[in-house]
């Protein structure tokens, strides 16, 4: 028996065309390069940021559908509102907030010192002192940006299509028009990137400055004819110093792709490239990026495929991150259905809830319901033969449990039920008004008072709710076919708090000639991966 590391767990995602080759996931985990070099491993794999409850501008359910931030004001679309928000996550009182066009789609958003732009379904708004008009415009436009004094829109993709030009939001002048000056495509998207403007077709996409001509003031640059278009309207965004975007161009499609100056450089592995493929849908992508804790995320989110890819620009790596349905037991796509950095916060959009979110590190629980991470290991293989493990110990930090408990329903009692079980006990005195709107919000995932004291815990399993993150658990399946199949279940303690030495492991796993091991968890506690060890015997 000989007991080998196994560094390869805090390894990649890459699921391959086909399992054989590579089957390795990440599911809410991403991986950090232990930059110090002196530790136990060279990547740690740590759990995907958490969310917490801020505001919920419109006061129930709603989309949110953009977000930008100027001199300490958020604005957001929810909906068909745009709210102005102020540092302490309140309403600017001095604005009401002002209707717009719905088409449930992500809206355009452009602004400067003065004025806020937004196209949503075809329509200019433009928001200056806190009121809401709409510019009459030559056609419909599909976005607008702003350069160096200049508004810029472009028309609906047609053979005549247009980009527009004007030095004043409410007036569009009939001659102040450019046609685009690329291959034959339609624009689709655009952005400002080092004060240029990237109008990025189906196909091509080209690259403008701003000249001396005030007639023509869109000067193409004719070394930046770039073959790559875009798939995905919504996919466009800038992180840091550079461009992303889903794009596709005459000869395919389902690739992402970063501009390293006027270059655009697939980041997409032929593993992502066959998920990518293999959606139901993917022309309705939303890119949402964000910088945390020195990396650098875009997530591609997917409305219609209901899935979410992360991809971390500063490792270089994929992996994905996913929202728990805990009734239905099943990923779903992350919540985020827009991302904007301020008030020194990443702070995201709900797409269903009408709730905006603080993202962070030190939060690991999405607004209450559970991050359920996995991790699948590549093959343990030894040129086919039959491979035995005797035990597995996988290296954490641990004793991260909670004290107290978080409590989480665990939806065993429908909510007729529960409410009447609720009104039952308070009228019997055996809880306090407060301590129930606590248990409904709970019940509903909502904004609950935290300085409650909860009833005792007799009470609350009475309720349906089961007591969160005291024993953190790390649960452990083994295929021996390479992934087909799996075993029963077996978890082992992550630590309760203070239980800082503490071994995880598995014994006697078996034997089989292509093992591959799942791990797995959701408790709402830090986690952290630096590696795993094996003690394996090879049959001839």
């Amino acid at each position: 028996m000989k007991t080998i590391p196994f560094k390869q767990f805090c390894g990649k995602d890459y699921t391959a065309f086909s399992s054989k080759p590579d089957g390795q996931k990440l599911i809410n985990l991403y991986r950090e390069a232990v930059q110090s070099g002196d530790g136990e491993n060279e990547y740690c794999l740590i759990k995907t940021p958490g969310c917490r409850r801020v505001l919920r501008p419109s006061g129930g359910n709603g989309r949110f559908r953009g977000s930008i931030e100027l001199n300490e004001h958020l604005f957001v679309v929810v909906d068909n509102y745009v709210y102005d928000l102020l540092p302490d996550f309140t309403l600017n009182p001095a604005v009401t907030p002002q209707p717009i066009a719905d088409d449930g789609l992500p809206v355009s958003m452009a602004i400067d010192n003065v004025s806020l732009a937004i196209v949503s379904a075809g329509i200019l708004h433009a928001i200056i002192g806190g009121v809401v008009s709409t510019p009459a415009t030559l056609a419909a436009p599909l976005f607008i940006v702003t350069l160096r004094g200049y508004w810029i829109m472009v028309g609906p993709p047609t053979p005549d299509q247009l980009i527009y030009f004007s030095i004043n939001l409410t007036t569009w002048l009939p001659l102040d028009f450019q046609t685009p000056e690329g291959a034959p495509n339609n624009i689709l998207a655009g952005i400002v990137d080092h004060e240029e403007f990237w109008a990025v077709g189906n196909r091509v996409t080209q690259v403008f400055t701003i000249s001396g001509d005030a007639d023509t003031p869109l000067m193409p640059r004719q070394d930046a004819v770039i073959m790559n278009g875009i798939q995905a309207r919504a996919s466009l965004c800038q992180l840091d110093d550079t461009l992303f975007w889903l794009a596709q161009n005459r000869s395919g499609h389902a690739t992402v792709v970063r501009a390293t100056g006027y270059q655009p450089d697939k980041v997409t592995t032929y593993a992502t490239s066959n998920a990518l493929r293999s959606l139901s849908r993917i022309d309705d992508a939303i890119a949402l990026p964000f910088q945390l804790n020195g990396h650098e995320h875009v997530w591609f989110t997917f409305p219609t495929a209901d899935r979410t890819l992360g991809f971390d620009a500063t490792e270089n790596a994929w992996y994905e991150v996913a929202s728990w349905n805990v009734t239905a037991g099943q990923y779903e796509r992350h919540r985020a259905n827009t991302m904007a950095a301020a008030f020194g916060k990443i702070l995201l959009g709900d797409h269903t809830t009408g709730w905006l979110y603080e993202l962070s590190p030190d939060i690991y629980d999405d607004a209450d319901v559970p991050i359920r991470y996995m991790r699948e290991t590549p093959h343990i293989t030894q040129l086919n033969k039959r491979v035995s493990i005797s035990r597995c110990e996988v290296f954490a930090e641990t004793g991260m449990g909670l004290s107290p408990p978080r409590w989480l329903n665990d939806y065993s009692i429908d909510e007729v039920t529960f409410d009447a079980a609720v009104l039952a006990r308070q009228f019997l005195g055996q809880i306090t008004a407060a301590q129930a709107a606590v248990l409904t919000a709970i019940y509903d995932v909502e904004n609950y008072d935290p300085t409650v004291v909860l009833p005792g815990d007799d009470i609350m399993t009475g309720l349906g709710f089961v007591a969160w993150g005291v024993d953190p658990q790390l649960t452990m399946q083994i295929s021996w076919d390479g992934g087909k199949t799996w075993s029963d279940e077996f978890s082992r303690s992550l630590g309760k708090i203070g239980e800082y030495d503490l071994q995880i492991q598995w014994n006697r796993l078996g034997a089989g000639r292509d093992p591959v091991l799942r791990f797995f968890g959701d408790s709402p506690t830090k986690i952290c991966f630096t590696g795993a060890a094996l003690d394996v015997e090879v049959f001839g």
